[in-house]
């Protein structure tokens, strides 16, 4: 009996573990990549497109989304 138990415990910790080393592969896959630009200074007025402009409670916000690898539609 003692034995099953400690089985049990040691599949139930191993499962645990597994999960969590999941989990932290998962949220690096899950961060968004970040790349900074900076206006062309020959074109006498840029210009940026409104989408890019977002408010949130911390202020006002510039993000432009771009295409990149590994982003899937849907």
């Amino acid at each position: 009996m003692k034995r099953r138990v400690l089985c049990i415990f040691v599949l139930i910790l191993w499962g645990l573990a597994f999960c969590t080393m999941l989990s932290v592969r998962i949220e690096q896959l899950m961060i968004p990549e970040v790349v900074l630009t900076q206006a062309d200074e020959s074109e006498p007025s840029p210009h940026i497109a409104l989408d890019s402009l977002f408010f949130d409670d911390t202020g006002m916000h510039l993000y432009r989304p771009r295409e990149g690898t590994g982003w899937e539609t849907g």
